[in-house]
């Protein structure tokens, strides 16, 4: 009797993986100039995650907006992070709407 596999569930820290692509990626814009290219970015890797774990559930969680208990755990918690030249909370729900028609869930 062999057992069978069952596919892990895959949590991503999608705000980790948008301030990756962001500062990764070129700014790329899309016809009205807006800019895509850190949505791009995401999207690219979880389409990564897909062919890397086949198969499996994949969750994508985002920080929550202000202050988290990581302040208050550490006091330096992302001191050294350089402000983000993004409206962070638009990028946040770009994210989410484009990655939802991939069968992603934010």
């Amino acid at each position: 009797m062999t057992q069978q596999q069952i596919p892990p569930v895959v949590l991503v820290d999608g705000s980790s993986y948008l301030f990756r692509a962001f500062h990764a990626l070129p700014p790329l814009t899309n016809s009205k100039n807006h800019p895509t290219g850190a949505i791009r970015g995401v999207i690219s890797m979880l389409r990564r995650m897909d062919q890397d774990f086949p198969g499996s559930k994949i969750v994508v969680v985002f920080d929550a907006k202000g202050k988290t208990f990581r302040h208050d755990l550490y006091e330096d918690y992302k001191a050294n992070r350089p402000r983000c030249r993004m409206t962070w909370p638009a990028r946040s729900s770009q994210s989410t709407r484009s990655s939802e028609p991939w069968g992603y869930r934010c």
